[in-house]
């Protein structure tokens, strides 16, 4: 069976990134199956990543972050030719359907819409856009852990109709969260089809290699090797700052993705150097969704913060479970250190929250060896 799957593969994102990875590989891992990520890029989003976008006032205004960008821009391309990333020979730069449609045609015998936020009706992309998979494609068609978390009201009653017609020509839909499912139920009319799923990055354990985030920053940042190592991942400032003014004197404070006042600042890190440092990192604080899920993979301990702009995945994927107590709404130095000091030093081991995550790709794997003519 060959199958491509189709999602944010090449966004300047670590965990769009990995996650891709992460559901093309586990699906290889499945008897009589040859799965890769379909090269597709739309170009409003190549547009969104690329310096043309920067009038030259923009860019001599806010030179230094317009420097910091342009070089993550550049690592993320770097590793979308990483051999980890088994995509497709072939690619397309598009936002055309038809030509999209074109391209794939005949090629698989199933297209999976990947993970991530592939189906919202708000975001850069537009609405609607190949990821949705409208029309025939010569094959058959699912969906893994898409996410879309928008208000389908706002479109037309002809829209909503094209809409329901197409989800209905899948074979199943699994969607990554409970805002997600209540919004497509109304347009499924196969209740059946359409399952709560994991996010792919619980779905494989990628190959971690044990150095010290000394030993793994070597040239990029310098870090006390005597002292443990915080890798702060948030886009918040005001939880940076109380973070940095309760640990800077005892720990290595490590910012990634972010620049941060005060920290060593990681720009240049590849998704795979990434992945590593969480993997090795003695705690992590972050409000990223991907952080936590690969800390929590990983048995690293971490705190997970609901900043204003990051708590709705945060919240579903741990309140209610075990991992409940490390999820904090706002930024607080009091909380943050307690939980820290609590379990700084003690070894952490999330396997059965992992275990329990993988038991929802069952149901996906179920519809996927059991779909007729393939």
């Amino acid at each position: 069976m060959n199958i491509g799957i189709l999602t944010y593969h090449r966004a300047c994102n670590y965990g769009a990134y990995l996650q891709a990875c992460a559901l093309c590989t586990r699906l290889n891992m499945e008897k009589g199956i040859s799965a890769e990520i379909i090269d597709f890029r739309m170009e409003k989003e190549a547009k969104f990543y690329s310096s043309k976008r920067w009038s030259w006032k923009r860019k001599l205004h806010y030179l230094p972050k317009y420097l910091y960008l342009i070089k993550q821009f550049k690592v993320f391309e770097a590793a979308a030719e990483n051999e980890i990333m088994h995509k497709s020979e072939k690619s397309l730069l598009t936002d055309s359907e038809e030509e999209f449609r074109n391209f794939v045609y005949g090629r698989y015998d199933l297209i999976v819409a990947g993970s991530d936020e592939i189906w919202k009706l708000n975001g850069r992309r537009g609405y609607p856009t190949p990821y949705w998979l409208f029309g025939d494609l010569g094959c058959k068609k699912m969906s893994y852990a898409a996410s879309s978390r928008s208000d389908f009201s706002e479109l037309s009653e002809q829209e909503l109709e094209k809409l329901r017609k197409n989800l209905n020509s899948f074979e199943f839909i699994g969607v990554r969260d409970i805002a997600t499912l209540n919004a497509l139920k109304p347009l499924v009319e196969n209740q059946e089809k359409l399952k709560l799923c994991c996010d792919p990055s619980f779905l494989y354990d990628f190959s971690i290699e044990h150095k010290s985030p000394t030993e793994l920053l070597q040239g990029k940042a310098k870090l006390t090797p005597d002292k443990k190592t915080i890798v702060l991942m948030t886009e918040d400032k005001k939880l940076a700052a109380e973070v940095r003014q309760a640990f800077s004197k005892r720990y290595n404070l490590v910012s990634v993705f972010e620049w941060q006042k005060g920290y060593r600042n990681v720009w240049n890190l590849s998704p795979a150097e990434w992945l590593q440092l969480i993997a090795n990192a003695d705690y992590v604080i972050t409000s990223y969704f991907h952080a936590v899920c690969f800390s929590i993979v990983n048995n690293v301990p971490f705190i997970a913060v609901g900043t204003k702009s990051k708590f709705t995945k945060l919240e579903e994927l741990l309140l209610g479970t075990d991992l409940e107590g490390r999820y904090l709404k706002t930024e607080n130095q009091s909380d943050i250190q307690k939980i820290l000091e609590r379990d700084i030093d003690v070894k952490l081991d999330f396997s059965e929250f992992v275990k329990d995550k993988r038991k929802s790709f069952e149901p996906f794997l179920q519809t996927l060896h059991s779909i007729d003519g393939i």
